[in-house]
């Protein structure tokens, strides 16, 4: 850490954490808690106490999986650093509240304090982006409009069921397929040329009708 003697002291570094938009937890690898900021304990609903083990959380069944499984524990950050003695990349995590689940990221990092390694978790609140993505999803699941996302190749690589019903293929067969193999002979071609224009950049959008 680089910092001036003007700004390094105790004081200043805690008001620091406690001024994070990110929650912020230091543990050991024994899994007892070392130091929480408030934001911690804000986003994660959690009534967190120092000297409290990671698997006091663990164990109340609070902590679920994006599939809305019981988080087990292969697939928790802070477990599989202590496990695995490695930082782990950001995992999006449920927490049951008493109405609703709120949905944090979190990433740990290993760190050495006068000579004893500890691990610090960051939690951000994604509940908004969460909720939306889940929003998005259902307004294109039950829109009343076939719906794709096709690669750059022209494979479909998500489709809603209106789609599926459009074009009489189920959505297993539907994924095998590209655009170009159900679009009619006749039609291709226009239908490359504006394709192949959108991916250079010629054009942001195109609009045609054809058929399948």
């Amino acid at each position: 850490m680089v910092m001036s003697k003007q700004i390094e002291n105790p004081e200043l570094l805690i008001a620091l954490l406690e001024n994070s938009e990110e929650g912020i937890t230091l543990w050991d690898f024994e899994a007892n808690l070392h130091y929480f900021n408030s934001k911690a304990k804000t986003i994660t609903n959690l009534d967190l106490k120092l000297g409290t083990s990671l698997y006091d959380y663990k164990s109340k069944g609070l902590l679920i999986d994006t599939d809305g499984t019981k988080l087990t524990q292969d697939k928790f950050p802070l477990l599989n650093t202590i496990r695995e003695h490695k930082n782990q990349e950001p995992k999006r995590i449920g927490i049951k509240t008493e109405f609703y689940i709120k949905w944090v990221e979190i990433s740990t990092k290993i760190i050495t304090f006068q000579g004893k390694e500890f691990i610090i978790s960051n939690f951000t609140d994604i509940s908004s982006i969460v909720h939306s993505e889940a929003q998005f999803q259902d307004t294109f699941n039950y829109a009343p409009i076939g719906i794709c996302l096709v690669s750059t190749d022209g494979l479909f690589l998500k489709s809603n069921p209106a789609l599926s019903n459009m074009l009489g293929y189920t959505h297993d067969e539907l994924h095998q397929l590209t655009f170009q193999e159900i679009t009619h002979a006749e039609d291709l071609n226009t239908d490359l040329e504006h394709y192949l224009e959108t991916l250079s950049g010629a054009k942001n959008t195109y609009s045609i009708e054809k058929r399948y």
